[in-house]
């Protein structure tokens, strides 16, 4: 496979000439478990080379994941089969000193006619019970740092290098990826902005990212009234998301029935976005459901009715305290009170208005 012999190639340039003239190596110069289960623990002695280099130094390894995007633009035979859940997470390493002035043992490394190895430090690879099955490739730094370990702190030069070595290996199981969009939905935000919203549920084994969602809507008579855009998302196996795209025209947002046409793609498959929702009149804004995507910025600017409430009580105990009469204050806090409901669960502005002259009349007509 192609990406195999890429990360040969790669492995053959482990042996790196450093700053200041020192290098590096390892061996093996590319780690492959090959299959493993879910919570199964592997290890791996990593051999240290090092050149050129006057005294001992310290190997700090760190573990990376290649991005799954990357991957999926090669030609890899097993694209599909590649995970997209990051294991960067599931290495440890020994932190190891490492002495050029002696030998270790590699009776381990099938190499022939190797190097002379001063070191070497142990990886540990523990796969979570909940990994999800496929194939991670990544890299591992050794992070060599020739800093002088006996001279004091601040003085002198600290050499650091990210020597790599590559790693592969797959978690057993079936990978599948499959997007489905469950519903779809639209809501009136302004006389000249609407939202769009689609929800998407993986039906697969595996994390699946999804790209930019197009959405063609159609008025009644299917003529096309626009193109939204919504962002991609990343699910987990068995999550569901709604994702929304921002409708926004200057000449206003029709009231009527409208369709929703589009394709949802991902890395290795697409799926259909079909469906209809309806808008109400200018002057109708809707709330936002709680599971909106942008619920949580229509409700940072909300008051919630307890507060309102609370205000209500303790202006009501001033004006007593004050000995406002009862009528008075009754006729203030149900004026407030009116208000507060108006404003704050999206119903029309001119109701408020309505609202406020029956009250006036109410007073009016008992004094």
């Amino acid at each position: 496979m192609k990406l195999r012999l890429i990360l040969l190639i790669l492995s053959g340039l482990m042996f790196s000439t450093l700053a200041a003239g020192n290098s590096v190596g390892a061996l093996p110069g590319t780690i492959d478990f090959g299959t493993v289960n879910p919570g199964e623990t592997v290890t791996q002695e990593i051999y240290i080379r090092g050149t050129n280099v006057p005294e001992n130094f310290s190997i700090r390894p760190s573990a990376n994941s290649v991005d799954a995007s990357t991957l999926f633009s090669g030609d890899a035979e097993d694209k599909r089969e590649i995970s997209e859940q990051s294991a960067e997470d599931w290495w440890n390493f020994e932190r190891s000193l490492v002495n050029p002035e002696t030998e270790v043992d590699y009776s381990e490394v099938n190499v022939q006619n190797p190097p002379t190895l001063h070191g070497s430090t142990t990886a540990t690879l523990e796969i979570p019970n909940d990994a999800e099955p496929g194939v991670r490739y990544g890299h591992i730094r050794l992070n060599p740092d020739f800093s002088p370990l006996n001279q004091s702190s601040g003085s002198g030069a600290k050499i650091v290098s990210p020597t790599r070595l590559t790693y592969s290996f797959r978690v057993s199981g079936t990978v599948r990826r499959d997007i489905e969009v469950q519903d779809v939905r639209g809501f009136r935000l302004d006389e000249d902005e609407a939202a769009v919203e689609v929800l998407l549920v993986n039906e697969g084994t595996v994390t699946t990212s999804t790209e930019n969602l197009r959405l063609d809507i159609l008025d009644s008579s299917r003529d096309e009234e626009t193109t939204l855009t919504a962002s991609g998302t990343s699910l987990a196996p068995g999550e569901s998301q709604w994702v929304e795209a921002n409708w926004a025209d200057n000449s206003g947002i029709e009231q009527g029935e409208y369709q929703v046409g589009g394709q949802v793609d991902y890395l290795t498959g697409s799926a259909t976005a079909s469906g209809d929702f309806s808008l109400p009149d200018f002057d109708v804004v809707e709330v936002r459901p709680e599971d909106s995507p942008g619920s949580d910025n229509q409700d940072g600017g909300s008051v919630p009715i307890w507060f309102v409430i609370i205000v209500l009580v303790i202006l009501g105990v001033l004006m007593w305290g004050f000995e406002i009469e009862p009528f008075w204050i009754v006729t203030i806090l149900g004026v407030l009170g009116i208000s507060a409901f108006v404003l704050l669960s999206g119903l029309p502005n001119y109701l408020l208005v309505v609202l406020l002259i029956m009250v006036g009349i109410v007073i009016y007509g008992g004094m």
